[in-house]
C-alpha cells in the first residue's frame, strides 16, 4: 500500500484552482499532488473570508512574490513557490453565507486553496501552526513538508522583493553579532 504524501495529509487530495473562475460558482479542482510535487516551497496562507481584502497590502505583496518566483520556475533558481490558501472565519456575530464568502475570497487569485468542505483538515492545520483567529498568517514549508518559517507573513512585509526568500532563521552567531 502506498504511503500517503505529506501534502495529501495536510491539504486533502484536491485543491481549488482559484484562477480557474471569474465568478464564484465554478472553480476547477486539481489533484494536490499535481500542484505540490514539484514545488520547492509551499506557502500556507491562512486568511479570513469575512475580512475585507480590497485594501489588503499583504495579498498584493504575496501575489507579486508569487508571480516573480513562478517566473523563475523555468530557470535554475531553486525557489519554486506554490501557495495554498486556507480560508477561515474570524469570530464575530455575523453568521452569513460562509461558503459564499469562501468562494468570493478566492476569485482572481493566482494560486490554489483548500475546498470549503475540508473543515476538519483546516481546523487541524490552524491548530498545528497555532493560527490566531482574525490574523492572516503565512507559513512556509520546504519540499518535504518541513517548516521553514512560521512568520513568513512578517518576513514578506519586511522583504517584499523576496531577496532573502525563503527567510530561514538566521544562525545564532549572525544574530548575536548585530
Amino acid at each position: 500500500m502506498e504511503k500517503s504524501r505529506w501534502y495529501d495529509r495536510l491539504f486533502g487530495k484536491r485543491l481549488i484552482k482559484c484562477s480557474s473562475s471569474s465568478n464564484t460558482e465554478d472553480f476547477d479542482l486539481v489533484p494536490t499532488a499535481e500542484v505540490l510535487q514539484e514545488a520547492s516551497y509551499t506557502g500556507i496562507y491562512f486568511s479570513f473570508a469575512n475580512i475585507n481584502r480590497q485594501n489588503d497590502e499583504f495579498v498584493a505583496k504575496l501575489r507579486d512574490l508569487y508571480d516573480r518566483l513562478k517566473g523563475e520556475r523555468d530557470g535554475d533558481s531553486g525557489k519554486k513557490l506554490e501557495v495554498v490558501q486556507v480560508v477561515m472565519w474570524a469570530h464575530n456575530d455575523n453568521y452569513g453565507d460562509f461558503e459564499g464568502s469562501h468562494r468570493e475570497s478566492l476569485v482572481g487569485l493566482p494560486w490554489f486553496a483548500m475546498p470549503f468542505s475540508e473543515i476538519e483538515l483546516k481546523t487541524r492545520l490552524s491548530k498545528r501552526y497555532r493560527i490566531k483567529s482574525g490574523v492572516p498568517t503565512l507559513v512556509l514549508l520546504g519540499r518535504e513538508g518541513t517548516t521553514v518559517s512560521i512568520s513568513a507573513h512578517e518576513k514578506l512585509l519586511e522583504d517584499p522583493s523576496g531577496t532573502y526568500f525563503p527567510w530561514r532563521p538566521r544562525p545564532v552567531d549572525k544574530v548575536s553579532s548585530k
